[in-house]
């Protein structure tokens, strides 16, 4: 789908700030003749119809009844909607589109809005749509912020190995083992049934000699423990932060003396 010179970065911009977020605060009587010819060749009626309330600002009297307004909130809901509407019908399901400013301004859109709630779901977009450079940012702003980021509802719906290479990356920052172990128990608690046979995989990237004496008091007063299956998991574990190893150094890159 090959869009033509008519349509440009300003238009393009515009139309995708509408369908992320129900509005379009951008639009001017300065832009709206480039951001209706991107609106007329993608067909998107509403946002025409925003181009054209634009246009009669300048002419509207007084006396003209003021449009009804639909909130943001309501046009969200419309194009959802529709995209899955397009969906059933099976229309644009198999469109490439050429270009890159357009694929720049997405990538843009995603970097610039990425938060604890969305950075998951971005990270899992780029890597189900082989985008590599999106996915380093996402997994980058997942690792920087890991601790609030696993507080999430986002972080329960993880899966296994998604989970294991967050874990296992040297690039982890966490202020102490003890938020990885609890993000570890949150996750498996999420799907107790199901998860509990990985309890021992994903205790392995807990770094318990780190801890201090406080800290692991914490990780013994665990329910998860109560669990018979675990007994001999908690044993190793207590073993693993009793040993004689003293860790002198950050995460990822430990020097270990006996």
């Amino acid at each position: 789908m090959s869009l033509g010179p008519e349509v440009d970065d300003v238009g393009l911009e515009a139309i995708l700030e509408f369908a992320y977020t129900g509005q379009m605060p951008s639009l001017n009587k300065d832009n709206v003749d480039k951001i209706k010819a991107a609106a007329q060749i993608l067909g998107a009626p509403r946002v025409l119809d925003l181009c054209t309330e634009e246009e009669e600002k300048s002419t509207k009297t007084g006396g003209q009844k003021k449009r009804e307004s639909i909130s943001p909130a309501q046009q969200l809901m419309i194009s959802l909607q529709s995209i899955k509407q397009l969906w059933l019908d099976r229309v644009g399901c198999d469109v490439i589109l050429e270009y890159q400013p357009a694929l720049y301004l997405c990538f843009n859109f995603l970097c610039r809005e990425m938060n604890l709630e969305s950075c998951l779901d971005v990270a899992s977009f780029a890597e189900a749509y082989e985008m590599a450079q999106l996915l380093e940012v996402a997994e980058d702003f997942v690792l920087r912020h890991f601790q609030m980021v696993a507080c999430t509802s986002k972080f329960k719906d993880l899966s296994a190995k998604q989970l294991l290479k967050y874990l296992n990356s040297k690039s982890l920052c966490v202020p102490s083992e003890l938020v990885v172990f609890k993000a570890v128990v949150t996750w498996i608690q999420a799907k107790p049934k199901i998860r509990l046979r990985l309890a021992q995989e994903l205790m392995k990237t807990v770094h318990f000699p780190l801890m201090t004496f406080k800290e692991f008091k914490e990780v013994r007063s665990q329910t998860i423990w109560s669990n018979p299956k675990l007994a001999a998991l908690y044993e190793k574990i207590f073993e693993d932060f009793c040993s004689n190893e003293t860790c002198l150094c950050e995460r990822g890159k430990c020097k270990h003396v006996v």
